[in-house]
């Protein structure tokens, strides 16, 4: 099977409401929603511009972020007030010469803290665990907790 229908597969197979991201020099970075019933984007078309962001970052280099919106809640303190927001799972891979990798959780969350364009640092977004690509792939969703937890992520 070609990698970039093994990553794509591996995406689908992935349970509840999730983002995708791909980034890559030549056709910039775009995100790419998936529904819990596993509907690509909002036209058909959406799929094909999913494969070609894949096949383009695995063959001539680039990065592809999965946060996957998990079914328990956390209270977050926002500028609009404190909000209920879902806690993600965010975890990704690397790609290049036809290939890709999983990234670490220490990797994803580096590249989550570093502003890619100056290299300064970045607030952590509250409510996110940080996987590593295996642990992602292979976390089930939780079950809804009865009572909410204060956000300490």
């Amino acid at each position: 099977m070609k990698p970039v229908l093994q990553l794509l597969d591996q995406i689908m197979a992935l349970r509840g409401a999730r983002q995708v991201t791909a980034a890559t020099s030549y056709l910039g970075a775009r995100t790419y929603d998936i529904s819990e019933g596993n509907a690509i984007g909002y036209a058909a078309a959406h799929r094909d511009s999913l494969l070609e962001h894949l096949e383009e970052a695995l063959d001539n280099g680039g990065g592809i972020v999965v946060r996957q919106f998990q079914t328990e809640k956390v209270l977050v303190k926002t500028p609009a007030g404190t909000r209920l927001v879902p806690i993600k799972h965010i975890f990704g891979v690397r790609g290049g010469q036809g290939r890709w990798s999983g990234l670490s959780s220490e990797e994803i969350r580096a590249a989550h803290a570093t502003d890619a364009e100056t290299g300064n640092a970045l607030e952590l977004e509250k409510g996110v665990r940080f996987l590593d690509w295996s642990a992602g792939v292979a976390a089930p969703l939780p079950h809804t907790p009865e009572h909410p937890t204060k956000d300490s992520y």
